[in-house]
């Protein structure tokens, strides 16, 4: 199989870096469940089959919808991780990522930032 280690959907570029995947949402985008999907099997593409750290940059993003929350939040999705950490930036972004991580309760480790370099410190202290 060849390896994929960029791919854009229509709300996000999902980027393979050295240790984690890094999945950018373009900004004032609005997310609805089908651009979730989107971004999983692009996910998948990527992944080939790893379980990966994952370090979400929501800080662009205007909106995301319920559907498109639970099923981010459901196993079939967090099962690609090891653990994640959302990047925020507006108080917009930061009520998303705490309903998100609060209610949601997502499967794997889960944690917001403001801060890149501590998100990223925090995701590579799972590794192995």
């Amino acid at each position: 199989m060849i390896a994929i280690d960029y791919i854009e959907t229509e709300t996000a570029i999902l980027e393979l870096r050295e240790d984690y995947l890094y999945i950018a949402f373009k900004k004032d985008v609005i997310v609805e469940l089908e651009h979730v999907i989107a971004n999983k099997e692009a996910r998948e593409k990527i992944q080939q089959g790893k379980k990966m750290l994952v370090l979400g940059d929501i800080r662009k993003i205007w909106h995301i919808s319920k559907a498109a929350q639970d099923y981010l939040a459901s196993k079939e999705v967090t099962n690609l991780n090891i653990a994640m950490a959302i990047l925020t930036s507006s108080l917009m972004t930061v009520l998303l990522a705490n309903f998100f991580i609060k209610f949601k309760k997502p499967a794997t480790p889960t944690k917001m930032f403001n801060n890149e370099e501590k998100a990223i410190k925090w995701l590579l202290s799972f590794e192995h």
